[in-house]
C-alpha cells in the first residue's frame, strides 16, 4: 500500500437531476428562482456566454448515470491509500512515466471556496469525471490471476480418463539463465495447470503451459541464494518447498511470495519427498544422511537417519507401502561392492532395513513408485530403468528392462501416466521416450529440439500431456 496525495476535481451544478423531465412551466419557475435567490458561491461574476454554455448541456451521461455538467471546482481529499490495481476503479487509465491519471465518475460534488482547478497540459480533463494522481510502485503490473479452474482442466475433473501418449510438441517457452532440474505439476487436481521448475539460477517459477500469453510465467520467487537441486508442491497446492546448494530447505507461499519456514542443513541438500499421509512432514536428503522434518518445528528434525558406512549424496527419495517405509538411491559406488546403490528405510524407526536391492555396478539417479503401489522403478546410470517391488525383499524384476532412451550420465528424469500404463523418460539425446509399462515396449520417440531432455512429468488430469525441460533451460509442452 503506497499512502499518496490525492486531488478530485468534482463538478457541482444548482439544477436538480434530469431523471424526472418536470413540465416547462415549472422548469422556468426554477431557473427564476435560482436567480432570482441568494448567490452563496458567488456565480453573478460569470459572463452571459459560460451561462448559454451551461444550459446547452446541463447534464451528460456516463455509463447510464446523468451527471451534472457545470464548473469544476476542487476539493481535497487528504492522504488515502492506493492499490497497485488502481484500474480496478472503474475508469479510463492514462499511464504516464511516474504516476497514473485515472478518470472515475463523479459521485458526489462537494462545493468549495477554493478557485479553479487549471488543466493540466499533458491529460484532457472529461466533464463529470475526476482526475486521481499516485505515485506509480515498483510493480507497475498487476499480479496475474494463479489460482483457479482452467478451461481446458475442467472438462476432466470429475472423470477418469485412460492414458494416452502425446504426438508431437504442442508450445516451447522460456529460455531460462541455466539448467532446470526438476519439473512438477501441482498435485491439486483443479490447480494443476500450475507448472513448478526449479533451476540453478536460484529461482523457483510457476508457469501456466495453457496461457495464450506470449509470457506463460505466473511467478519467479528468488528464495535461494544458490542453485536449486529439488522442489515439491504441498498437498494445498498453496505452499512450495524446495531445497538446494545453499544448505537449507524453504517452504514459500505462493500467493505472498514470502518464506514461511526454513530448514537449515550442515550439508547440501539433494533431494526431498513429502510423506504421502501426513503432509506435514517430509524428508530430505545430504550427503550421508536423511533428515525427517516436522513443519511445525523448524529448529531441528524428528529424526536422522544414519549407515555405517559412507553412502554419498541421496540423488532421489520414494516412498513405499503408505510411507511406512521409503527408499533412497545415492550416487557412491565402490570398486567391489555394490550395496549403497539403493537402500530401504523404516520410517517410524529410521534405520535401514535393506541394502542389497540393486546388485549392478551403476548409481541410480531417480526413482519414481508405479500408481498402483506394487512396484517402483529406477533410472539407472546403465542407460535402462529397473523395476522392483515394494515388498520385502524388494527384488529387482530381471525380465523387465526400458532401455531404448540414453542417461549418458546425466541425472535423467522418469515419470508415470496417471493409470500407470506409459512410462515416460528424458534422454540425454535430447528425446521424449514413451515405453508401455507391461510389455517395456517403445511407443513413442519425441524430438524437444534440444541436446539433452533432463526432466519429464505427466499431467495428473490431462491424458496425454507431458511437459519437459532442457539443459539450456527451455520447458517443452508434449500433447
Amino acid at each position: 500500500m503506497t499512502s499518496i496525495k490525492a486531488t478530485a476535481l468534482c463538478s457541482y451544478s444548482d439544477s436538480e437531476s434530469d431523471n424526472e423531465d418536470p413540465s416547462p412551466s415549472k422548469k422556468r419557475s426554477k431557473i427564476e428562482e435560482s436567480k432570482n435567490g441568494s448567490d452563496f458561491f458567488n456565480l453573478d461574476s460569470t459572463s452571459d456566454e459560460s451561462e448559454q454554455d451551461d444550459k446547452k448541456d446541463e447534464t451528460i451521461s456516463y455509463g447510464g448515470t446523468d451527471v451534472p455538467n457545470t464548473s469544476f471546482w476542487t476539493h481535497d481529499l487528504g492522504d488515502v491509500s492506493c492499490k497497485n490495481t488502481l484500474p480496478s476503479l472503474g475508469g479510463d487509465v492514462n499511464r504516464q512515466q511516474n504516476t497514473y491519471s485515472i478518470i472515475v465518475p463523479v459521485k458526489s460534488q462537494l462545493p468549495s471556496n477554493e478557485p479553479r482547478h487549471s488543466k493540466d497540459s499533458n491529460s484532457e480533463l472529461k466533464k463529470g469525471h475526476r482526475f486521481i494522481y499516485c505515485k506509480k510502485s515498483d510493480t507497475s503490473v498487476a499480479k496475474r490471476k494463479i489460482f483457479y479452474v482452467h478451461h481446458k482442466i475442467m472438462p476432466y475433473l470429475h472423470q477418469r480418463n485412460k492414458s494416452a501418449f502425446p504426438s508431437k510438441v504442442s508450445r516451447s517457452f522460456e529460455r531460462q539463465r541455466g539448467i532446470v532440474n526438476r519439473l512438477v505439476w501441482c498435485p491439486r487436481r483443479d490447480y494443476s495447470h500450475l507448472l513448478l521448475t526449479a533451476s540453478v539460477d536460484g529461482a523457483v517459477r510457476i508457469f501456466n503451459p495453457f496461457s495464450e500469453s506470449d509470457d506463460p510465467c505466473l511467478q519467479r520467487s528468488q528464495v535461494h541464494s544458490k542453485a536449486i537441486r529439488d522442489a515439491r508442491w504441498t498437498k494445498s497446492g498453496q505452499q512450495i518447498l524446495s531445497v538446494g546448494y545453499d544448505k537449507c530447505a524453504i517452504l514459500s507461499d505462493v500467493q505472498t511470495e514470502t518464506v514461511i519456514q526454513r530448514f537449515d542443513h550442515p550439508c547440501f541438500v539433494t533431494s526431498i519427498k513429502f510423506h504421502p499421509v501426513d503432509g506435514s512432514v517430509f524428508v530430505t536428503g545430504g550427503d550421508n544422511t536423511v533428515y525427517i522434518w516436522d513443519i511445525r518445528s523448524p529448529t531441528q528434525p524428528v529424526r536422522r537417519c544414519f549407515y555405517k558406512d559412507t553412502v554419498g549424496q541421496v540423488q532421489d527419495i520414494c516412498f513405499i507401502n503408505d510411507g511406512h517405509e521409503f527408499v533412497t538411491c545415492n550416487d557412491l559406488v565402490c570398486r567391489d561392492s555394490s550395496d549403497r546403490n539403493i537402500m530401504a528405510w523404516d520410517f517410524n524407526k529410521a534405520v535401514c532395513v535393506s541394502n542389497q536391492i540393486y546388485q549392478e555396478r551403476y548409481t541410480c539417479t531417480r526413482l519414481k513408485l508405479h500408481p498402483g503401489g506394487s512396484h517402483f522403478v529406477a533410472q539407472s546410470q546403465g542407460g535402462y530403468m529397473a523395476q522392483f517391488s515394494t515388498r520385502r525383499p524388494y527384488k529387482m524384476n530381471r525380465n523387465k528392462r526400458y532401455q531404448s532412451h540414453k542417461v549418458a550420465g546425466y541425472n535423467i528424469g522418469c515419470d508415470f501416466s496417471p493409470d500407470g500404463s506409459i512410462l515416460a523418460s528424458a534422454s540425454a539425446d535430447g528425446k521424449l521416450y514413451l515405453y508401455n509399462y507391461y510389455n517395456t515396449n517403445c511407443l513413442k520417440s519425441l524430438d524437444t529440439g534440444s541436446e539433452v531432455c533432463l526432466d519429464v512429468t505427466y499431467h495428473p488430469v490431462l491424458p496425454s500431456t507431458v511437459a519437459g525441460c532442457t539443459s539450456d533451460g527451455r520447458i517443452v509442452l508434449f500433447q
